[in-house]
């Protein structure tokens, strides 16, 4: 049996990498940079922090009681994301600060302000 060469491939292999593009990666020199300009920068996302629960709350106060439907509606429109409203609510019924029940006139869930 004949012995192939190192880096030569027969007909029937595939490398398993073939489908990753070739990058060409240039020398710091030729580029112009220097060791310290080619390292990655990281990036700096700006963080916006908002109190979500004090938001919640004060809707919830001025509406009286709001049916989960009308909350999640309310949520999408001011930007609030499914996750930070669902613990905004855990938190705020743990707290006492509000309740769930259940509105027989639209039968859905609802929240109010605990009295």
């Amino acid at each position: 049996m004949a012995k192939r060469r190192k880096g030569q491939k027969t007909g029937g292999e595939v490398d398993i990498l073939s489908f990753f593009p070739v990058k060409e990666e240039k020398k710091p020199e030729e580029a112009g940079e220097t060791p310290v300009e080619r390292e990655e920068k990281p990036q700096l996302r700006e963080v916006v922090t908002r109190d979500v629960k004090s938001e919640v709350l004060e809707y919830i106060s001025s509406k009286g009681m709001v049916p989960k439907s009308d909350m999640w509606a309310w949520a999408k429109s001011r930007g609030i994301k499914p996750a930070e409203l669902y613990r905004a609510l855990r938190d705020l019924e743990k707290e006492g600060l509000i309740r769930r029940v259940f509105d027989p006139e639209r039968e859905e869930l609802a929240y109010n302000v605990k009295a």
